[in-house]
């Protein structure tokens, strides 16, 4: 039995569109395990925090480069907790111009801007992937407490892999799904 051509396209949609259904399934599960990660972090920087305010306050002595890793540590938060906000959207977007127009029109618009920020953070990713390499080889570190900045350089570039991802997911969704 021989498919017509709109039946096999069919079919061959009907698979990519399970494909891209199981990528959402798993990129859902990675974003959600990265954005808990970060709200340990972020519970961690908060108790660095107080335990600073206190051992200040009462004691006269603060902790050391309380400032410095904190900032460190808020890098891991954003970074790690940027790819969940925009799988779930919850960026801020301003559409008031986009819904005057046709529906295929915005499609298309969403469609290029999906392409458009995956292409950028796949490049920023990289980037930052080569630029953590970069301090490694150098040995940058923080100037207070002298913590090497390539892991936290590291992270950033996965966080920007993962919104990246996030754009591809969006991508293909509009594609398939709409």
């Amino acid at each position: 039995m021989k498919l017509s051509l709109s039946e096999s396209f069919r079919k061959g949609v009907c698979k990519l569109s399970v494909k891209v259904r199981k990528y959402d399934k798993i990129l859902e599960k990675i974003t959600s395990n990265t954005d808990i990660i970060a709200r340990f972090i972020l519970f961690i920087i908060l108790i660095l925090m107080i335990v600073n305010v206190i051992s200040r306050t009462f004691f006269n002595y603060p902790i050391k480069g309380v400032y410095d890793l904190a900032s460190l540590l808020f890098t891991i938060v954003i970074s790690l907790s940027i790819a969940y906000c925009a799988y779930n959207e919850g960026h801020v977007f301003v559409d008031f111009i986009l819904e005057k127009f046709p529906i295929y029109i915005q499609k298309s618009i969403n469609l290029f801007t999906n392409l458009i920020s995956f292409l950028l953070f796949i490049f920023m990713s990289f980037s930052m992937f080569k630029y953590g390499y970069n301090t490694f080889l150098v040995g940058e570190t923080s100037l207070t407490i002298m913590v090497p900045l390539y892991p936290f350089i590291y992270l950033i570039g996965i966080g920007l892999l993962l919104l990246s991802l996030v754009s591809l997911r969006n991508f293909l969704k509009l594609i398939y799904f709409n």
